[in-house]
């Protein structure tokens, strides 16, 4: 009687283990998707980096994802292993187009030590709610390192909740 709890005991442990395995998700087949064009302040945020889907990914205790307005300066800071998107954009006070090449803001793309400078681009903000928090809109860019290598940033989407 014994053996048979210790071997019941044994098999259910060893069922719980084998299917715990199982359960757990293979990243590396999964195709990654833009985040779609949403106004909740989702906290997403995705782009094309010269056709390929880039998505933030922070490793805890750190987000991929922050999100600050003060004194009508929009920053966002993106990042994703040993990449960088960030914006600083001047005089965001609503909704509207904001021309990021302009020289009041910063935009710039990097990769471990290369940064990549903004040479024209435009972001549009399409709901700013200051009650909520929110801020969501849409980008593109085109940046260029020190060597003059050229990386195309489009499809640009952004739904986060913003910090004071």
């Amino acid at each position: 009687m014994k053996y048979l709890k210790s071997l019941s005991l044994f098999l259910f442990i060893s069922f719980l283990l084998f299917t715990g395995m199982q359960c757990e998700k293979d990243e590396t087949n999964k195709e990654e998707v833009l985040p779609a064009e949403t106004q909740t302040g989702k906290g997403t945020f995705g782009c094309l980096v010269n056709g390929e889907v880039w998505l933030p990914r922070g490793k805890f205790p750190y987000a991929g994802l922050t999100t600050t307005i003060q004194f009508n300066i929009l920053s966002i800071g993106a990042s994703k292993s040993n990449t960088g998107i960030s914006f600083g954009v001047r005089n965001m006070v609503d909704v509207g187009t904001y021309n990021l090449s302009l020289d009041i803001n910063f935009v710039e793309y990097s990769v471990d030590t290369k940064i990549f400078k903004i040479t024209e681009g435009i972001l549009t903000v399409t709901k700013y709610d200051k009650v909520n928090q929110i801020i969501s809109g849409k980008f593109w860019f085109k940046a260029k390192s020190s060597s003059g290598e050229i990386v195309e940033i489009t499809e640009g989407r952004f739904d986060d909740k913003f910090t004071i």
